[in-house]
């Protein structure tokens, strides 16, 4: 009977060579050719990548995703959006000298005004897209305001006892600013709000959180890169640490 060949098979027989099938490689006890005996470890586990080893503090405000990557604290994102409530509707704090609050007062509104004049004649085109600008970057702000808030809470409460270093008062200093700036884009916001011909112009806590874990993102990146470390990992919890005088200045800003 003659052997039959089509487009899809052919018998080894036919070509009198032993099929690819049949070759088989033996290897010895000592090879170390990847995943033999001679390579216990495997290039599986070879390939798998170091734990992430970062500073203590790392993990105050940012976090590793099962990947290795840094992101944001949901914690820490979370302990700032709890202060937007406390905070979005609250007047600025201009001391307890009722002369000189008065006077700082009067200079708030007169920007609040001067803001207002200066973007009117910019609403003349496009006011709904000079609108919709101006409401996020207030939101991003308002993201803004409250993350200088809260870590200035956490850095302080951690010299409760001691003399606050030149640092802490600096950043102090810009959490005041902070919140300054965001009460002024809010009243100008609201004041400018119809003629921007939107629809909901307003500060929202879905935006607030996305500005704030924007911002974050980028310093997670940041500080991961400036300080990471693949040998092991090492994770901390917020220093819950807390003293009467954070309440006090973090309620006055």
């Amino acid at each position: 009977m003659s052997k039959r060949t089509n487009e899809t098979f052919v018998d080894p027989d036919d070509i009198g060579e032993a099929s690819p099938m049949e070759y088989k490689t033996e290897s010895t006890l000592d090879d170390a050719s990847p995943d033999t005996n001679g390579d216990p470890v495997g290039s599986e586990e070879r390939a798998k990548q170091d734990p992430v080893k970062m500073p203590l503090w790392y993990f105050d405000k940012y976090d590793l995703d099962g990947n290795g990557k840094p992101i944001p604290s949901i914690a820490h994102v979370n302990a700032i959006m709890d202060m937007l409530p406390n905070k979005i509707d609250t007047a600025p704090f201009f001391g307890n000298d009722k002369t000189a609050g008065a006077k700082l007062a009067k200079e708030y509104d007169a920007d609040v005004k001067a803001l207002v004049d200066a973007y009117r004649p910019l609403l003349a085109y496009e006011a709904g897209d000079t609108g919709f600008n101006f409401m996020m970057f207030a939101n991003a702000t308002w993201g803004k305001y409250l993350t200088a808030l809260v870590e200035f809470g956490n850095d302080v409460s951690r010299f409760s006892d001691q003399e606050m270093p030149d640092w802490l008062v600096t950043r102090e200093d810009n959490a005041f600013g902070m919140g300054r700036k965001a009460r002024l884009v809010r009243d100008v916001l609201a004041i400018l709000a119809d003629e921007f011909k939107l629809k909901n112009a307003v500060i929202t806590p879905t935006n607030v959180r996305s500005a704030v874990q924007r911002h974050l993102q980028g310093l997670a990146t940041w500080t991961f890169n400036k300080h990471a470390d693949s040998s092991a990992r090492v994770s901390g919890k917020l220093n819950e640490a807390n003293a009467e005088y954070v309440q006090g200045t973090l309620a006055s800003m």
